[in-house]
């Protein structure tokens, strides 16, 4: 194993890691929910049954207050979860890469254009080519920009731009 693939790996563990001691938090944090939601409605029932309508109001108004803060910061566990989960991912598809599996990647087989001279010939696009081998991207645009910076030719100024 180079040393590449050992920072990917560890990166991939470390991130996997983290992932699913957010899960677990996230699972606990669940059944707090669903209980703190029972317990503040019976709450809210007695205090507006034994004091007055008005306390009952009040009551009302803080503990949705409270309640929305919690499933907001419940909701952002789920997020860094699904963050970490996909960082593991992505250096795992790395790791792969660092092996010559390539197959993780998206190949830009929609691209290929038999019309375009090189799009065929330097096996531009497709299982194996170039775009599959520096293909990073994670959105149909970035996708589509990379394959039109492959299909047309920069002149001197344009690649610098890109380079900046």
């Amino acid at each position: 194993m180079n040393e590449k693939e050992k920072i990917y790996t560890k990166r991939a563990e470390k991130f996997a890691e983290t992932s699913n001691q957010l899960e677990s938090k996230y699972q606990r944090f669940s059944l707090i929910r669903l209980m703190a939601f029972f317990g503040g409605t019976g709450l809210i029932i007695l205090l507006w049954s034994a004091f007055s309508p008005l306390v009952g109001m009040v009551s009302i108004f803080i503990f949705l207050f409270a309640f929305g803060k919690f499933v907001f910061w419940h909701r952002e566990v789920l997020r860094q979860q699904k963050h970490n989960a996909s960082l593991s991912l992505i250096n795992q598809f790395e790791n792969a890469a660092q092996q010559n599996d390539w197959s993780n990647f998206e190949n830009g087989e929609e691209f290929i254009n038999p019309n375009h001279p090189n799009s065929v010939d330097m096996d531009l696009f497709g299982a194996y080519s170039f775009f599959q081998y520096i293909n990073r991207t994670s959105t149909i645009i970035g996708k589509r920009r990379l394959a039109d910076y492959l299909e047309n030719d920069a002149n001197e100024k344009e690649i610098s731009e890109r380079q900046k």
